[in-house]
């Protein structure tokens, strides 16, 4: 027999699961030409956020492998949104950062998304929405560090 803390966790995963696949389906535009995937737009906000960054440690932050980030960089790169050079004090180091067709297209794709968003959560009220993201901000905090 499943306890209370078994069964609630059970919910909580499959709700998960479902708000993913909506979130997924509603703000991932990667089937439409030159736009990039999730990953890689987490990746573009990531390098934005922390530039210049090593590749490595851009791997550490996405928790990807070396080999995988090596793959997506190397396509950002091909597509012009990031830059890769070495570091002038240790050349051994690899430095990643957005050009400036990186940035227009990072915000470009991120207010695209903010208004796929908006269309998900309509229906939920102001005060629910705060209580939602409160509650996931208090989540991440207890585990991100």
């Amino acid at each position: 027999m499943k306890t209370n803390q078994q069964k609630d966790f059970s919910k909580f995963f499959n709700i998960m699961l479902k708000m993913r696949k909506i979130l997924d389906q509603t703000l991932d535009d990667s089937d439409e030409d030159n736009i990039p995937t999730m990953l890689q737009v987490q990746t573009l906000k990531t390098i934005k956020e922390n530039s210049p960054i090593t590749a490595s440690e851009l791997a550490l932050r996405l928790q990807m492998s070396p080999s995988a980030l090596t793959q997506m960089t190397d396509r950002l790169i091909k597509s012009k949104f990031i830059s890769r050079k070495n570091d002038k004090n240790d050349r051994r180091l690899i430095l990643l950062s957005l050009t400036s067709d990186g940035e227009e297209h990072l915000a470009s794709i991120l207010k695209r998304m903010e208004q796929k968003a908006n269309h998900i959560l309509d229906p939920i009220s102001a005060k629910d929405l705060e209580t939602v993201v409160t509650i996931f901000e208090d989540f991440l905090q207890k585990y991100e560090k």
